[in-house]
């Protein structure tokens, strides 16, 4: 996964061109000095790796905030109008729907 996350982060400019699987491992900066886990970023990563690694999938926050949930091959974005801004909801390759997604169900 860190080696996907690599390719992904780099293909992206978000880190350095030489950025190797290893560094995301401790940790990495983004080019504009920001911690990797800064939310645009985080977002912008992930759907990348949605392109690259099969299977279900999810992105949440603390097991509590799903933003996304990809499920035998469906994407459902979070109805979070503050979680999905126009400039985020950008980035999202159609197909996908918008709902409220309980990790608990």
């Amino acid at each position: 996964m860190a080696a996907a996350v690599a390719v992904v982060a780099r293909e992206l400019a978000l880190v350095d061109p030489e950025a190797g699987p290893e560094q995301f491992s401790a940790g990495i900066t983004a080019a504009n000095g920001t911690w990797l886990r800064v939310r645009d970023s985080r977002v912008r990563l992930s759907l990348g790796l949605l392109d690259r690694v099969a299977g279900d999938a999810v992105l949440h926050r603390e097991f509590e905030d799903a933003w996304f949930v990809r499920k035998a091959g469906a994407l459902t974005l979070s109805d979070s109008a503050e979680s999905w801004t126009p400039r985020r909801l950008a980035w999202v390759l159609p197909p996908y729907r918008r709902a409220f997604t309980d990790l608990d169900a």
